[in-house]
This record gives structure tokens, sequence and C-alpha cells, in this order.
């Protein structure tokens, strides 16, 4: 054991594991030789022992990265002309690389979290020292729903969600000997990005969902993995609201935006994919279950429109995402260019369809199938969007009960005062159909704002 900075080394075969403690080792020396106790006591009161310090550098084994990333930042701080940032980065990548050349544990709970021992011999390929994967899934796809690029985030500001994948997610599944895919890395992609990821998600092994910034994409593809029961993991970073109940259907894993937390981010993504991987396959298939979705009507929303097809989301249910072609449209409008015709937000109703045989989810385009739901008498919640007083009538917005407003005459006001913006209950009296458009008559039955 070597003392050249006054403190024992470790005995470790050549490998990463041995260059992480020399280069450990050469930083303190640079600065100036700190006690163990000194830089324990400059960490902060109670955060980390002097003995822990102490074992960092000198004990055979991986040290856990929060605790190694404290003692550079300390040791740094005592040399000047080193810029902490790019050395906490240095160390790093030197740790990362050592934690994939020793084996993991059989029972990740026999031991810390980011403290592996050190290899006896020649440091084995991390793959080879991965726990076994099911043969079904050798060499199998884990594909990422994500944000693309410079991203912000609600508690860590801006962040970089590309190099996030390649150098947190990839790495992480590549250490399982799985291959990681995402829209933008999907070998041999070729037609429209709906086709693409479709595909890409209907053979993954896992999918993989990060909703730590709202996306349309990210959402629509969480719907298509629920759909295909696919197994999924979902993940964020903490403080991020989820757009919806997601906890409900699977418990996300939240990550933090520090060296230590990604580092703890990539080992639970890693135990949460090898223990997906034990689930039989059957229990994953789209089952009959599923019937319910058939002949299912309702309003959509375009979230993403290309010539030939369209990718609409339920507007009630969220997580129900469907797929609308030319096919899907009356027949006076099916020859025509979908994206023109139906720009991205463009409010659509229709009919969701499950094919059990296909495992697809269609939307059917009925423009006026919504009258079919409505009834002489019934009464309604609705919004006075416009008041002609001088011609004696308003416009009262029935929300998604109906595609056009409710049209009231003065004379069923029911001693009403209307006034744009105010809440109403409205009362069907005709719904004429016979016309170009369909015309629906009602009365103020009650001002909501008046109780």
């Amino acid at each position: 054991m070597g003392r050249r900075d006054g403190v024992a080394r470790p005995t470790l075969p050549p490998g990463p594991l041995l260059d992480l403690n020399n280069e450990l080792h050469e930083l303190h020396l640079l600065a100036d030789c700190p006690s163990m106790r000194d830089l324990a006591k400059a960490m902060g009161r109670g955060v980390v022992s002097h003995t822990t310090v102490h074992e960092t550098f000198a004990k055979a084994v991986l040290p856990r990265w929060g605790v190694l990333e404290l003692v550079v930042v300390q040791l740094v701080a005592r040399i000047p002309e080193l810029d902490p940032e790019p050395e906490v980065e240095r160390f790093r990548k030197l740790w990362v690389a050592a934690r994939r050349s020793v084996p993991r544990p059989a029972d990740p709970q026999d031991e810390s979290p980011d403290e592996v021992p050190a290899p006896t011999g020649d440091a084995s390929p991390a793959r080879d020292a991965s726990p076994a994967q099911p043969a079904s899934h050798a060499g199998g796809t884990v594909y990422f729903a994500m944000p693309y690029g410079v991203r912000m985030t609600d508690e860590f500001g801006a962040r970089n969600f590309d190099e996030l994948y390649a150098e947190v997610y990839a790495p992480a599944i590549d250490h399982l000997g799985l291959r990681a895919e995402r829209g933008d890395h999907v070998p041999g992609r070729s037609g429209s990005l709906l086709d693409s990821e479709w595909n890409a998600i209907q053979r993954a092994a896992v999918v993989v969902i990060d909703f730590t910034t709202q996306s349309t994409a990210v959402a629509m593809a969480y719907g298509w993995a629920m759909a295909l029961h696919k197994r999924m993991i979902v993940l964020a970073a903490t403080g991020t609201d989820l757009p919806f109940d997601s906890e409900g259907v699977v418990r996300p894993i939240y990550y933090s935006f520090t060296l230590s937390g990604l580092a703890t981010a990539a080992r639970k993504l890693q135990e949460a994919v090898s223990e997906l991987l034990q689930v039989p396959t059957t229990e994953m298939r789209v089952q009959p279950s599923f019937a319910d979705l058939e002949l299912s009507p309702g309003w959509a929303q375009v979230e993403v429109s290309e010539s030939e097809r369209l990718l609409v989301r339920d507007m009630s249910q969220p997580m129900r995402v469907a797929v609308m072609t030319r096919a899907d449209l009356p027949e006076e409008g099916s020859s025509r260019d979908l994206l023109q015709q139906f720009p991205v937000g463009t409010r659509l109703f229709g009919i969701f369809r499950f094919e059990g045989a296909t495992g697809n989810l269609r939307f059917i385009h009925r423009p006026d199938a919504w009258v079919e739901h409505l009834a002489v008498g019934q009464v309604l919640p609705g919004r006075i969007t416009r008041y002609v007083a001088d011609r004696g009538f308003a416009l009262v917005d029935l929300g998604d009960a109906a595609a056009v407003p409710a049209l009231v005459h003065a004379s069923r006001f029911n001693g009403i005062v209307p006034a744009v913006g105010m809440k109403v209950s409205a009362e069907i009296i005709t719904i004429d159909t016979k016309r170009s458009q369909t015309i629906i008559r009602a009365a103020i039955s009650e001002s909501a704002d008046s109780n």
C-alpha cells in the first residue's frame, strides 16, 4: 500500500477501479493532503463521517457516488487552478467506468446501492456480470418516450434530455444486455414518425416513459403502451406534476439532476427493467377486456397531423389515443388531404373503435354523430357566448355535448337578463337536422351565476 499523500491505498488489480482510486489520491495530493476529519467537517456536521471519507480512499470497493462526489468537491475547493464542475464530471466518468467493470451482487439489498466489491482478478465486462435475462428477451429492446433536446423543468431549470438519454438511460439498458431505442434512434426507420413509433412500441420488451416535461408525443406513447398492455416504467424528475394519475397504474421512479441522483436513477431503472422482464408475456398481451372501447363515441383533438393520417386524443380520457386515416372519413371528405382539413388542435366528433385482431385503436370521424346523444327536454349546462339585445336572441355554448351553440330567443330567457360569459342551464326545445347545419333551440331554465 502506497502512502504518497499520507493515506493508505488499497490493493487493486489493474482496471478502471484502480484508475479511479489513483486519480482520487493524486487529487488529494494536489489539495495539500487535508486530513479525513477536515474533509468530513467541511462537508457539514453529520453529513459524512471521517471514517467513511477514509474508506473512500482506502477500501477496495467502488465507493458510493454521493460520497465520492462530496470528497471531490472539497478537494477541488482547495486547488484554485481547478474548475469544480469539469473535475466532478471527470470523476463521474471514472466512477461509471469502474462501476461497469465490477460484478453486481446477486441481491441488491445486500449492500449499499452505489458500493460494489472490487474484482479479485481481471475486470469482467459489465454485460457478463449482469443478472441473466430471460432467453426470450436476449438482445431485446427498451423503448424510451421522452422529451428531446433542451427543455425547461419545474425544479432544475433547462436540462438537455438528449444527453440524459445518451449518458444515463441508454448505458443503463446496455448494461443489461438489451438495446435502448428512442424515436430519433430507431434503426432502419422509414415512413412516417407515427408508423415508426407505433412499430417500435409494439416490438419493445419494455416501454419507458419520462414525464418530466409536458409533451403530447410522450402522453400519446403512454396511451399506446397502455392500450397494448406493454411492460412499462414511468420516470419523472422530482417536483414534476404528472399530467394524470399514472400512479394508479405504475409507480413512477423520481430522479434529480444531480450526479448522484442520476446514478441512482440508472440503478433503479435497471432494477425495474430486470423485474418486469420476469413477468410472463402472456399477461401483457391485449386482452378481450378492450371490447368496451368498441363503438365508443366522443370528442377527439388532433395531436399529430399528416397528409395520410392523424393521431387524435380522446378529450374525456387522455390516455385513449387513436389513429384516423382517410378511410375513416365520411365519403365526401375521403379524398382530401388530412393535413389541410384537420390541423393540430382541431376538435372532431366520432367513434373510437378498438380492433381486437390487430390491437389498433381507430377513430371514425362522424361530424353529426353527437346529435344522436341529444334529446328534446334534456337540460345541459352551458355558457352564453353571444347576446344580441336588439334582435332578441342569445347563443349558448353547450360544451362537449354539442358541436354548435344553442339558439335561445328572448321569449325563452325566463326573466333572466343574459350577459356574455354567464353560466346557465339550457333546456333543449327542438333539434333541427334537416338543414345544412344542425340547429338547436333551447330555453334558459336558470342562471348558475345567480345562485
